[in-house]
């Protein structure tokens, strides 16, 4: 590589890191709002997201997907139970398992969140074309492609869309990886452990 081409590379890195860091405090920030003083963690939203993608998920696969213990995984379910953001109870088909649902206290969290992440990025984007995210999204995917092309491993769990689910993304597409929020719709069902 050039001179030229490892600057340009470099700046490139450094202008999407600053971009993802801008993006993720701002989407905190949004979080401190939807949730009030006592503000959720973005593990915790997530969770809330990928329990409104279904009819509920048992604590086993919570704790799979969240890659934690199952007592773990209870643990921060019984934090947002007592938030009364989702519920807890006994599985009718195996007593053995708790199945986890969302709330409509939990539902209306999230889309609080959602409008202020949108009203946010419209004020924020304002002179942006759709045309020109279109453009944008498809060079990112694109270039999301060869990144994991060059990985010489790229298995495991998936939460890269954090929340903004999309049918075409280019994780999925690859097949190595279970997506959790195709997990949580009952789309695809978890590997056994």
């Amino acid at each position: 590589m050039t001179a030229d081409g490892r600057d340009t590379l470099d700046a490139f890195l450094g202008s999407v890191s600053v971009f993802s860091n801008t993006l993720e405090r701002l989407l905190e920030e949004q979080l401190v709002h939807a949730s009030g003083a006592d503000a959720l963690t973005l593990g915790q939203l997530r969770l809330l997201g990928l329990l409104a993608r279904g009819e509920g998920m048992r604590i086993g696969d919570i704790a799979r997907l969240q890659c934690v213990s199952d007592a773990a995984a209870s643990r921060g379910v019984e934090r947002l139970v007592q938030r009364g953001l989702v519920t807890r109870r006994e599985s009718p088909e195996d007593r053995r398992t708790v199945d986890v649902q969302l709330t409509a206290a939990g539902r209306a969290l999230l889309e609080r969140y959602r409008a202020g992440v949108s009203s946010k990025l419209d004020a924020s984007l304002n002179g942006t074309s759709t045309g020109d995210l279109d453009v944008l999204t498809s060079v990112l995917d694109g270039l999301t492609r060869r990144l994991l092309d060059a990985m010489e491993r790229d298995d495991g769990i998936c939460f890269g869309c954090n929340l903004f689910f999309r049918d075409e993304c280019a994780m999925r597409e690859r097949g190595s990886h279970v997506c959790a929020c195709a997990v949580a719709s009952g789309e695809v069902t978890l590997p056994a452990s």
